[in-house]
């Protein structure tokens, strides 16, 4: 979510404050929001009050959770160059385009 702000305001076609609040807004209703609640409702309705604060952990230890943990941290593992490049692709555009003469 927010480690990706930067390359999304990079890639807009016209990212100004009204089109970034716009998509932004769009995003947690449309997308995170209801995608949140369903894992919320099923957590819920797998496990009741006795789940625990790693959903992982309220699942018994065998090699299916295993895979899905090793899954999980290789998606982290990841997930972090690719938003790395992105942001430093993105500030270098910014750079670039302040240190621009104007025309």
């Amino acid at each position: 979510g927010q480690t990706s702000l930067l390359p999304i305001i990079h890639e807009l076609h016209d990212p100004s404050p009204r089109r970034v609040v716009t998509v932004l807004v769009t995003a947690v209703l449309g997308v995170l929001l209801p995608m949140y609640g369903l894992f919320t409702y099923f957590g819920y309705l797998s496990f009741g009050a006795n789940v625990h604060p790693d959903i992982l952990d309220s699942y018994p230890q065998n090699g299916v959770v295993t895979l899905f943990r090793v899954g999980l941290g290789a998606a982290v593992i990841t997930n972090i160059p690719l938003l790395t490049f992105a942001v430093r692709k993105a500030l270098m555009g910014m750079i670039d385009q302040a240190c621009r003469p104007p025309s």
